[in-house]
């Protein structure tokens, strides 16, 4: 059986790069102060100061062990594209060193992207409830045949958060991902651990920081429940989050899903200060951030996958 190192050397030397071209959808995203929606202008200035600190906080990631770098660059692989658009198509470009560059396009009426969270090797994946649209979706992922393959998306379960619900959904497309993501001990997470999350933003053309950031986790809150039955956790973190990467994971050092990102909270001094110009410097979080992801109580979850493989027989 290969190792996570030889999974990665052999699929990177036929895919180098993901391209994403095209625009994107700013969907629901980045949160609010208390009951203020951020949009427009507000959204984009605070969406370009977490863009421009990305970078800056992978530092101490990559200078550490090969362990923790391979772990940042599998999660990009690891990590689905989940697309509402009316054309899409997947194309690719050979190189002289044999590799092989992928790109996903997008034509015709601009719609969202968002990102997805392989659970399993039969095709059961988590996202944000927000980015999940009625309308048909698509789910572009990189599958166990190296190769990047695109598969309509079919909605198992969806969380209301209007009705104190999670901003959480399990969805499913018949494919097999390349790598599933294992599952972390979120109970056991305590604030100033090490966390990192990836997801697509950064994977279009013209966001040279890219998609991958890292930080720490500030608190865990204890398990909730709405009445639907859905048990889950919220955790908060500091690593910043562009639009397109809600849906995408929040992981541990060692690649395990800790949550799904799906809210942006930035408090009066962050929305001054990049309002005046007054953000701070790009290697320190910005003032009055945090993200939250949504954890899945694993019990439940499984549950639900599992009374889902009953009803379609679509396990493998």
């Amino acid at each position: 059986m290969k190792s996570f190192a030889d999974l990665f050397r052999s699929f990177r030397r036929r895919s180098r790069l993901w391209r994403c071209a095209g625009g994107f959808a700013a969907a629901a995203l980045l949160g609010g102060c208390g009951t203020v929606e951020l949009t427009g202008s507000t959204l984009h200035r605070i969406d370009k100061a977490l863009e421009s600190r990305k970078k800056p906080s992978l530092k101490a990631w990559e200078q550490d062990s090969d362990d923790r770098r391979l772990h940042l660059k599998l999660a990009e692989l690891q990590t689905g594209l989940l697309l509402k658009w009316d054309a899409i198509k997947i194309s690719s470009t050979q190189t002289k060193r044999d590799a092989v560059t992928w790109t996903v396009s997008m034509k015709g009426k601009q719609g969202s992207i968002s990102s997805a969270v392989p659970l399993t090797r039969d095709g059961y994946f988590l996202t944000a409830s927000h980015c999940v649209e009625k309308s048909p979706m698509t789910l572009v992922i990189a599958t166990r045949d190296r190769k990047m393959t695109k598969k309509p998306v079919r909605v198992v379960w969806r969380g209301n958060p209007d009705q104190k619900g999670p901003d959480l959904a399990l969805i499913h497309a018949d494919l097999e991902p390349l790598l599933p993501f294992g599952a972390a001990d979120v109970a056991g997470l305590a604030p100033g651990q090490e966390v990192a999350v990836t997801g697509w933003s950064g994977l279009s053309e013209g966001t040279p920081n890219g998609g991958t950031a890292a930080g720490s986790i500030l608190s865990v809150s204890p398990l909730r429940h709405d009445p639907t039955g859905a048990a889950w956790r919220i955790v908060r973190h500091d690593v910043p989050l562009n639009s397109g990467d809600s849906g995408g994971p929040l992981f541990t050092p060692d690649g395990r899903c800790a949550g799904i990102n799906a809210r942006v909270v930035v408090g009066p001094a962050g929305l001054f200060g990049t309002k005046f110009g007054l953000a701070g410097k790009p290697d320190r979080p910005l003032a009055g951030y945090s993200g939250e992801a949504v954890a899945p109580d694993p019990e439940w979850l499984h549950g639900l996958i599992a009374a889902d493989r009953a009803a379609h027989k679509g396990g493998r």
